[in-house]
């Protein structure tokens, strides 16, 4: 574990930021090789998450998509194991296709994935392999689910924001000190841009990225059928504001040491 003596971040050798003694950094061991996060606003759920894939020793990489929607009004994320996370897919799309006599529906998913999870977890657990999921469930007529299930499928339902994965305590230099209940899916979409901008920039986890690509963004509208990106406009605006923030924080470290 990482336990620096007054539990500073570090950028490049550098301390940055302090935390309180009760905030734990990730064991860079970690199979969390990813940042997710899933937050509930204003007008919805949003979730984003990068897209670096870091495979077999940790020099090989690629770049896919980490968010999904195997089933209708339901969309996840996952960290950890992508052998584990595949297996999970394979098992949803088989009852999704499979079982009249007990179907999968909105109201049952969340119970399914925990017990396909579960299993998952016992089965794999000892071999280090393991994934956590953020799940959007959409609800009609009411404001929208965001649940965490975490390794053995034990489910928690998110009042606020949750991150997911190795670059959790980057994000958490920006989700602390600027997320807002009040915000829009937009809003905190940004956030999310400029954190895993942050993150890939100053080089502060190398599994975490997009590469030449943009993050994954995903809205889940209350009270609307179905998910959406961003428009262009929005893409320009993350990007301009994401650029705002990283010129700023490049002028402190620069002046500050």
């Amino acid at each position: 574990m990482i336990e620096p003596s007054n539990w500073s971040y570090y950028v490049k050798g550098q301390p940055v930021f302090t935390k309180p003694k009760r905030f734990i950094l990730h064991k860079p061991e970690s199979q969390e090789m990813t940042y997710i996060l899933g937050s509930v606003c204003s007008d919805g759920v949003v979730l984003v998450a990068d897209k670096k894939v870091t495979m077999g020793d940790g020099v090989a990489f690629d770049y896919q998509e980490k968010i999904y929607g195997d089933f209708h009004g339901v969309i996840f994320g996952a960290a950890g194991s992508v052998g584990i996370y595949e297996l999970l897919r394979y098992q949803i799309q088989d009852l999704v296709q499979g079982s009249t006599s007990n179907p999968i529906t909105k109201n049952n998913i969340i119970q399914r994935l925990s017990a396909i999870l579960h299993g998952l977890y016992r089965e794999y657990r000892n071999e280090g392999e393991y994934c956590r999921i953020l799940v959007s469930l959409k609800e009609y007529g009411r404001y929208n689910k965001l649940i965490l299930l975490n390794y053995n499928g034990i489910p928690r339902t998110i009042t606020k924001y949750m991150q997911i994965g190795s670059g959790e305590p980057y994000g958490n230099l920006i989700m602390r000190k600027l997320w807002k209940r009040s915000m829009s899916m937009e809003r905190v979409a940004s956030l999310g841009y400029s954190a895993i901008k942050m993150i890939e920039k100053f080089e502060l986890d190398n599994t975490v990225g997009v590469g030449r690509y943009k993050p994954t963004i995903l809205y889940i509208p209350n009270n609307e059928d179905g998910d959406k990106e961003p428009g262009r406009n929005e893409w320009k605006t993350f990007k301009k504001n994401s650029d705002s923030f990283l010129e700023n924080l490049n002028t402190v470290l620069r002046t500050s040491f």
